[in-house]
């Protein structure tokens, strides 16, 4: 089998394993008051604004968006929507997951020994079989 052959299918390989290297975490919401007029809500972990949340709402309703803006009481996407704090019942930030990269960086590593190993092995094939003839 020749090393071109296997090209489509390892860049295959390499673009859907670049697209696991993300997970979801929890955010949790936490109301804190200000004074005797009014709260806001503490994330934690803290949500940045161009952060990929995903989210679930009490009336069971949901999605995903881009954060356009965080406000003391809602979360703005950047399609305009508006999420009212007080209306979610969960919340995940899209995070980059080390443990996924390294398999990713790991595996990578030994399909390219691997492909170098089998290409060598070819070549001194090659080389006997037209030595020998």
């Amino acid at each position: 089998m020749k090393l071109a052959n296997l090209a489509p299918f390892i860049l295959g390989l390499v673009i859907m394993s670049l697209c696991g290297c993300t997970t979801y975490n929890p955010v949790a919401l936490q109301q804190k008051a200000i004074g005797q007029e009014g709260s806001y809500y503490h994330l934690q972990p803290q949500v940045y604004i161009g952060d990929h949340l995903k989210y679930g709402l009490k009336d069971g309703s949901g999605g995903e968006m881009n954060v356009a803006k965080i406000e003391p009481n809602a979360i703005i996407a950047d399609t305009g929507e508006i999420i009212p704090f007080t209306q979610i019942s969960f919340l995940e930030r899209q995070d980059i997951s080390k443990g996924k990269t390294a398999a990713l960086v790991g595996g990578g590593a030994v399909a390219t020994t691997a492909i170098v190993i089998v290409a060598g092995l070819t070549i001194l094939a090659a080389g006997i079989t037209a030595s020998v003839a």
